[in-house]
């Protein structure tokens, strides 16, 4: 699986590893437990020998491994460094997912939920700097895992290294990285840029460094050894503008496009002409460039694979060499001996020397085409000033040189990185290349055996004007020109090809016009719309997450821009190679010290030597000739100095009372040695324990406020469900009410009609009527206004609710 192991067979013939037990010994973890964790948490095996008791942050990682997600989020709720928990936690869900394909739907729900946690414990932070001691500490027993090995992170490159885009594109995560961008961070120089700033500006700024273009400030992080309070020099600030990753990136951008327009001059000069100054500066450029790529890769072999121009940069740089070396041989060589025109008819020549031919005889390769081109146009081409016949180093050469400028055409893309509207478009093209891959590898297939198909069913075939037929083998009848049967399916992708041109064809058979609109149907209607809706797939997750993408994108350009070494092509040629001898002169003084260490037996089982003593032979076997006097000094340690404080010196009694008194001295330098490095880990260690307990404290009280809001917005949600079901319940309960009496009214008897005459003059008319009569429009009764209610619509059939009181009787007659 990778990693590295030591095994040794016992007797039973079972397969023990005996580095990884060995460092496994004092820790509570076994070694299939730690394999396991470590295909899903990346460096965990490094952590897990440095841990000698369980975590919480190990019982998060066992329980989602075992399947239990609500157990796993509680966990969360009270372990340390909850952002790193919730990052680790994140990704090995996205791990499993992928791997074990099971599980897919609560994998990922507790994905979202940790990611959720992790953005909102970061917007419980108070404010940015707050923020920054956080994303950026590397503190704390868990700073190891998320990258393999044993190195420190911080937070936010954790994040990073995850492909977090969620997390990235949080605003304090992007607060950070803007100033990175200006300059804020220890790798930068001593001045860091005021506010951002345009990249024609910054280029001003560097071709004129008399003119103050660009407003600069102290870099507050840098470790300034001259102090605050001291003045800058104009020299430390000019210097220190070139280490800012937004002034790399434009200094890097127009070497590369002056490297661009260089290889575009040497490729279209005269090929058989001499080497001249144009193509050595060309080739000074691209050693600077080779040099710079592997500076890059050796930084950081991880972060520069994710970067997608630096893979283009891989292959540019395999092209270039090529084609410089191709250059070269041209002119040295100069024009060939053979008479061939092209490549097809160097193979044929070739061909025919092997079977002993005349070179002037027609050859089946390409039947009907003249192996000699006619005397008037060689002439013509080879009396041209420094202009090459043809010949294998010509063909490669030019081959070569367009793929360069294929690839150049990607390379510049990196202009529009910066840009949010075209760096999304720049990342849906290349998730659109990828699909095309995997597209175009099913249609190759289908598409080669169709050809073969076409090749066999209309062997005679040729397009109007096209060229005669190519023939690589000349034992088969399989014509690969472009306007032969084996390129037709081919072509006929794009509409090339017209159904009479396949049924004209001399000697083609019958049924291969419907084998062809049989396969333009596969191809152009199902593999083409197939296509089509990928497109549209990959353009519709991208856009939905297009400032996702663009930030993490940005982010990665960022961190390259960090480790890229500050001087540009060609003029960083130099620098580093006195750099290179720099360090290969430490890395040479120090594996000669280390080899100056002769062993001898030191003092706590380390093996030690002390200049002026001679090697002696082991103590513990007998002597050849036994001492005739041997004297000790049985002094104690704290009396081995005079009252002066100097040493003693030496007793010269015998060889073995000198070598146990020099014992003593160095025992008591070893000693001291060890308390002075104790005391110095001490002190680190306890400011590192300090700074990650302030870590953990601030980040323990933004999940208490995160968990706090969310249990207070849960109660709300609570609150607002449980009247949304009572209003339900209410809704119901009226709704039985009004078709229980609406029942009830469709089964009375209907009223009987109204009295007219006097009783009828009696009765006062409605509201309704009342209104309507007097003509009064503005105010309309009430029964107008709940004409339209439930109610109303089933008190229609009746009389009206609300009416006038009815009027006195009339007063009885007197008699």
């Amino acid at each position: 699986d990778g990693r590295r192991r030591t095994t040794t067979r016992t007797s039973s013939g079972s397969l023990q590893t005996t580095d990884e037990e060995h460092r496994m010994r004092g820790t509570p973890w076994r070694i299939e437990y730690v394999n396991l964790m470590t295909s899903f948490v990346p460096g965990y095996d490094a952590y897990a020998g440095g841990q000698q008791v369980i975590s919480l942050l190990d019982l998060i990682f066992w329980a989602i491994a075992c399947g239990a997600f609500e157990l796993a989020f509680t966990l969360w709720r009270r372990c340390r460094s909850p952002l790193r928990a919730a990052l680790l936690a994140q990704c090995m869900c996205s791990r499993i997912k992928e791997r074990k394909r099971t599980h897919i739907a609560e994998l990922e729900r507790l994905e979202q939920t940790f990611c959720k946690a992790a953005t909102g414990v970061l917007d419980m932070v108070e404010d940015q700097e707050t923020a920054r001691m956080l994303l950026q500490s590397v503190s704390g027993p868990s700073a190891t895992l998320g990258v393999r090995g044993d190195r420190r992170i911080s937070t936010i490159d954790l994040a990073i290294e995850l492909n977090n885009k969620e997390f990235i594109a949080h605003r304090y995560c992007q607060g950070i990285l803007d100033e990175m961008w200006l300059g804020r961070d220890a790798r930068c120089g001593r001045v860091q840029l005021w506010r951002k700033t345009s990249p024609w500006q910054i280029l001003l700024q560097i071709v004129c460094p008399c003119l103050s273009l660009v407003r600069l400030k102290r870099n507050d992080l840098f470790p300034d050894l001259g102090g605050e309070g001291r003045s800058m020099s104009a020299v430390h600030a000019f210097t220190g503008l070139w280490y800012i990753p937004a002034v790399k990136r434009m200094v890097h951008l127009v070497s590369l496009t002056v490297f661009a327009i260089l290889t575009v001059i040497v490729t279209l000069m005269p090929t058989c002409a001499p080497l001249g100054a144009t193509f050595y500066c060309w080739a000074v450029y691209l050693v600077a460039y080779i040099m710079q790529e592997c500076q890059q890769f050796l930084q950081g072999p991880s972060l520069w694979w994710r970067n997608m121009y630096n893979k283009v940069d891989a292959v540019l740089i395999v092209f270039l060499l090529a084609m410089a070396m191709m250059r070269v041989v041209i002119s040295l060589h100069g024009n060939s001996a053979h008479t061939a025109v092209d490549l097809l008819d160097w193979i044929g020549q070739m061909q025919r020397v092997e079977v002993g031919l005349d070179l002037h005889v027609e050859a089946p390769l390409r039947p009907g085409w003249p192996w000699h081109a006619e005397a008037e146009m060689l002439s013509r081409r080879l009396d041209s000033e420094h202009q090459c016949s043809w010949s294998v180093a010509l063909e490669l050469y030019r081959t070569t040189a367009a793929v360069v400028m294929v690839f150049f055409a990607f390379r510049m893309l990196e202009w529009f990185t910066n840009d949010s509207e075209k760096g999304v478009l720049i990342e849906i093209i290349s998730r659109m290349v990828d699909n095309l891959w995997h597209w175009i590898q099913i249609m190759v297939i289908f598409t080669l055996f169709i050809a073969i198909a076409m090749s066999i069913l209309m062997e005679n075939f040729k397009l109007t004007d096209a060229e005669e037929g190519i023939y690589l083998f000349g034992s088969l009848n399989l014509d690969l020109s472009a306007g032969g049967p084996f390129m037709a399916p081919f072509w006929g992708i794009f509409g090339f090809y017209e159904p009479a041109d396949i049924a004209r064809a001399p000697g083609s058979a019958f049924i291969t016009p419907l084998i062809f609109w049989s396969y333009l149907l596969f191809a152009l209607l199902l593999m083409t719309n197939l296509l089509i809706a990928m497109f549209n797939d990959t353009y519709v997750s991208v856009k939905a997450k297009s400032t996702e993408h663009f930030l993490m994108n940005r982010v990665l350009k960022l961190k390259g821009y960090l480790v890229q070494y500050v001087v540009p092509i060609p003029f960083n040629m130099p620098y580093m190679l006195w750099d290179l001898m720099w360090q290969g002169v430490a890395s040479l003084g120090a594996y000669c010290r280390r080899a100056g260490r002769r062993p001898n037996a030191g003092v706590l089982g380390i093996k030690q030597t002390r200049v002026g003593i001679e090697p002696v032979q082991d103590l513990e076997k007998p002597l050849a000739s036994p001492p005739k006097k041997v004297c000790f000094d049985l002094a104690d340690d704290n009396e081995a100095a005079n009252g002066n404080g100097a040493p003693r010196p030496l007793q010269r009694q015998g060889t073995l009372g000198r070598l146990e008194a020099s014992r003593k001295l160095l025992r008591q330098n070893t000693r001291r040695q060890l308390a002075t490095v104790r005391a110095v880990k001490n002190v680190r260690k306890e400011a590192s324990t300090s700074v990650a307990r302030s870590v953990d404290l601030t980040e323990a009280h933004a999940r208490d406020r995160y968990l706090k809001q969310k249990e207070e917005e849960g109660a709300t949600a609570a609150d607002f469900s449980q009247l949304e079901v009572r209003l339900r319940r209410l809704e119901g309960a009226l709704t039985a009410q009004l078709r229980e009496l609406a029942s009830q009214l469709e089964a009375r008897p209907a009223l009987p009609p109204r009295a007219s005459g006097a009783c009828a003059a009696q009765t006062p008319p409605p509201r309704e009527m009342q209104s309507a009569v007097s003509g009064d429009e503005t105010t309309p009764s009430r029964s107008a206004v709940v004409a339209g209610s439930p109610l109303m619509r089933f008190r229609r059939g009746r009389e009206p609710s609300h009416r006038s009181p009815p009027p006195p009787p009339p007063p009885r007659p007197f008699l």
